[in-house]
């Protein structure tokens, strides 16, 4: 196993993802790709969204290739700095653009990695049911071992 691909949530930096992926990546002399997906740009602007990331308003910028390539800028940054925070030295960062499951399986195929790490958000019922969980999709989406690691307590439900 010589590539390792870690799906991130910037702006979040969820220090047992990356605790676990580092630790795999030391084990196996691996490289780490840690990639972050920018969902398409009706997914904000359908739910009149602000974009956590940038804290920037959708509704303020002109185009929405002006939006995403704020997002762009903003998520490559953070990527780097995270990325130098690690004790891993080989790491590549990617900020791709796309229906985040798909893109993570897809890119983990396009680089040959031998396995995706990815956080899991312990959701309610309501939560799941209408956002889906994405590590699961990923695990539909191919055949390469996937380690689910756990990122966050389920939120109380009323």
């Amino acid at each position: 196993m010589n590539k390792i691909v870690v799906a991130i949530d910037l702006p979040e930096k969820d220090s047992l993802l990356l605790e676990q992926a580092t630790r795999m990546a030391e084990k196996f002399g691996a490289e780490l790709h840690l990639v972050h997906v920018i969902p398409p740009m009706g997914a904000f602007t359908a739910a009149n969204m602000i974009d956590p990331l940038s804290g920037v308003d959708t509704h303020l910028l002109s185009t929405e290739v002006e939006w995403m390539d704020t997002q762009r800028e903003l998520a490559e940054n953070e990527a780097r700095k995270l990325a130098d925070s690690l004790p891993v030295k080989a790491t590549v960062t990617k900020v791709l653009t796309g229906i985040v499951a798909d893109t993570i399986a897809g890119y983990a195929l396009e680089v040959n990695a031998g396995m995706i790490i990815v956080g899991a958000h312990r959701q309610n019922a309501i939560s799941r049911w209408l956002n889906g969980d994405t590590s699961v999709k990923i695990l539909r989406e191919t055949n390469i071992p996937i380690l689910i690691v756990p990122v966050a307590k389920v939120a109380q439900s009323l």
